[in-house]
């Protein structure tokens, strides 16, 4: 029984008695109860994407993974230099939108089923990306 409410205030993003006895006060609760529930919908989302690349991966086409687009080069260099520790090698490609110029962090062109293995290992290390299908 405690444990269906557990569920129920989680689901409601409403902190159990245990997490405010836990927390020592209710707002701290509360952080907790949210901070629980956004992390749940982003790893569902985490999962959805996983699984429409890895269809994508079947079709044996090349890829590459988009891993940041700024506004500046310093920010781009920088994620491009997160990336380099990781093993990764990327490049920045400069272009333009309307009357502002974009950099774009990407990856080098590879199989779809190395882009989707790629994409795994950086969301395990907490980087965000998409897959591009080449032309």
């Amino acid at each position: 029984m405690a444990e269906k409410k557990a569920a129920e205030a989680k689901k409601q993003n409403k902190p159990t008695p245990e997490q405010i006895l836990n927390s020592g006060s209710i707002e701290k609760a509360r952080k907790a109860a949210n901070a629980s529930a956004t992390k749940e919908s982003s790893n569902a989302a985490n999962k959805q994407s996983a699984e429409k690349a890895e269809a994508a991966a079947n079709s044996g086409k090349k890829a590459f993974l988009q891993l940041g687009s700024y506004a500046d080069r310093s920010s781009a260099d920088s994620q491009r230099a997160k990336l380099a520790i990781l093993g990764v090698s990327s490049k920045v490609v400069e272009s333009q939108n309307g009357d502002k110029t974009i950099y774009r962090v990407q990856s080098n062109t590879m199989q779809q089923e190395a882009a989707v293995k790629l994409q795994k290992n950086l969301q395990d290390h907490n980087i965000n990306s998409l897959i591009r299908s080449t032309k």
